[in-house]
């Protein structure tokens, strides 16, 4: 049922209200390929993909998020993709907006995923 709200609060463009935390963070390449938001982008760029259950059709391309480890580091990102595995309010994060997140001195090679909390920006 929250999935159905949350897709429902997007399209009438009331989603910038919802946070969420203790989401599963994991890792995704938009280098190379044309994203659901129809344009490229690098593993150095801070951008992230929704899951399918909000993406609400790609209206939410290009808002911004903000993402928090719970321990100090956050910072804002882009939606530019979608992803079809793991629970509604999951990210899929680009490689360098993962190190970032994962913090100084862990071995990112040995970590596939983290909690974070996010909310939108805009």
């Amino acid at each position: 049922m929250f999935s159905k709200t949350l897709v429902l609060l997007g399209a009438l463009g009331l989603v910038s209200a919802q946070s969420f935390t203790n989401q599963n963070m994991t890792q995704f390449s938009p280098s190379n390929k044309t994203l659901a938001c129809g344009q490229t982008h690098s593993d150095t760029e801070y951008v992230v993909a929704l899951q399918a259950t909000i993406w609400s059709g790609g209206s939410l391309c290009n808002k911004t998020i903000n993402i928090s480890n719970g321990k100090g580091l956050s910072t804002n990102a882009t939606v530019v993709d979608e992803f079809f595995t793991g629970n509604a309010e999951d990210l899929e994060l680009a490689p360098s907006l993962f190190r970032f997140l994962t913090g100084p001195g862990v071995d990112v090679p040995n970590v596939d995923s983290f909690l974070a909390d996010w909310s939108w920006v805009n």
